[in-house]
Order: C-alpha cells, then structure tokens, then sequence
C-alpha cells in the first residue's frame, strides 16, 4: 500500500477502553486485485474470454465492490505492547 500523505493532527484524547486516541489523516493508493475466478463468475457464460475483456465488461460492477470494501475499511488501528516491542 503507498501512503501518500500522514499527518498526526495534533488532536488526541483518553480512551477509557484502551489507552489514548489519536487523530490521523492519511491519504494512500490503494491497489484492488480481482481474481480471475471472480471475473469468470460474473458472466460464467464468457468464461473463455481474456481477462482483460472480462474486466471491461464488468469495470463498473468490480467498481462498485471495490467501493464497497474500501468504505469498509476500518476507520481505528490499535498498537499494543507487541508492537511497541519488536
């Protein structure tokens, strides 16, 4: 994943769950990758096509799932002990 941008805001607070929170904005590239299974399953009736025309066809649907998993990204990291000591 390249990120393109971090910045701490500054802007923090006590969690009482865990510890402290901390703001972050990041900006980054994400890469999706679409197994050729799932392309074939899309239209199974295609299935001897390239991939590349199997992907053309159906930019708009892997679209939309993509957007779907990014905006469910999750929105909090958490780092522990583990990570402060390796």
């Amino acid at each position: 994943m390249s990120t393109e941008n971090i910045t701490f805001t500054g802007r923090y607070a006590k969690n009482e769950n865990f510890g402290i929170s901390v703001e972050v904005l990041v900006t980054q590239k994400i890469i999706c990758q679409i197994s050729q299974d799932a392309l074939q399953d899309i239209e199974p009736e295609n299935r001897t096509a390239s991939v590349e025309e199997q992907f053309t066809s159906h930019q708009g649907e892997c679209e939309q799932i993509a957007a779907e998993k990014i905006q469910n990204l999750p929105d909090r990291i958490f780092i522990g002990s583990t990570d402060v000591l390796k």
